[in-house]
């Protein structure tokens, strides 16, 4: 029920919006943030919604695993053209995936190089997109794709969580204007 709701909310929250992409950030790794991008994939998919999931967390990929797909090609062999040769289908017929892949640069690189080309293959197309990136803390990258989507779903294990690495998290954000 958890995963519905949240699912609902995404969606609402995602409909006044030019594009409905947006990334799934943690603070820290192992907060889940994996488990609730893939999930949260399947669930929008479901609603034959067209969904695609983007494993950009090259450092540690897990979505590939979750899904029980290949871990490439990944967002670092897409070039402006190549959209549908590096994504792979699901289970789910309105889900598609995109790994990570195995890049040979620093992921922040390929965040910014690969990126734009995903973005402008999608853009006019009705396509809710979820990009899985790694945990703020130490990662580049993570902020270059929470920049493209234009909007972040923030996963916390609030178990496990000293808030200030929270804090500094959403500073880091709203200094970039990410909702």
């Amino acid at each position: 029920d958890a995963l519905q709701t949240l699912r609902a909310s995404v969606s609402y929250l995602l409909t006044d919006k030019p594009h409905p992409w947006f990334a799934v950030v943690s603070a820290r790794g192992r907060e889940g943030k994996s488990f609730v991008a893939v999930h949260l994939s399947w669930l929008l998919g479901a609603l034959e919604n067209e969904t695609l999931l983007v494993d950009a967390n090259a450092r540690h990929p897990t979505a590939h695993q979750l899904l029980e797909l290949a871990a490439a090609p990944g967002i670092d062999e897409l070039d402006a053209t190549n959209l549908g040769a590096v994504m792979q289908r699901t289970e789910r017929e309105h889900l598609g995936f995109i790994a990570s892949g195995r890049p040979d640069r620093h992921p922040a690189e390929v965040a910014s190089a690969h990126l734009p080309f995903l973005l402008k293959q999608i853009d006019g197309h009705d396509v809710t997109l979820v990009v899985d990136t790694p945990a703020m803390a130490g990662a580049a990258e993570t902020v270059i794709y929470a920049a493209g989507c234009g909007a972040v779903l923030l996963v916390i294990d609030a178990r496990r969580r000293d808030f200030s690495d929270v804090d500094e998290m959403l500073l880091t954000l709203n200094d970039r204007r990410i909702e």
